[in-house]
């Protein structure tokens, strides 16, 4: 895609060449979408347009997903160990 073809911010015009072209190679992937473009307006404010975040989700999170996490981390270290 073309540098003119695309609305492109200020942020993207002040690089250098060589990072303003993988920039606008990261843009093309959101549809040469460049979010340094968004302005405050574009923004949503209305609180009902949150997904809805319950205790229950959180302590799942922390609990289920993280002790996976820390139990894999803990086996690597544990199993390096073993090597040395």
């Amino acid at each position: 895609m073309a540098e003119s073809a695309l609305d492109i911010s200020a942020y993207c015009q002040g690089l250098e060449a060589t990072a303003r072209a993988r920039y606008l190679q990261k843009i093309e992937l959101c549809d040469g979408f460049d979010p340094y473009c968004l302005k405050k307006k574009d923004f949503l404010y209305d609180l009902k347009d949150i997904p809805m975040v319950e205790f229950p989700d959180i302590s799942k999170y922390l609990v289920v997903l993280l002790s996976d996490k820390l139990r894999h981390y803990l086996f690597i270290r544990l199993s390096a160990a073993e090597l040395i």
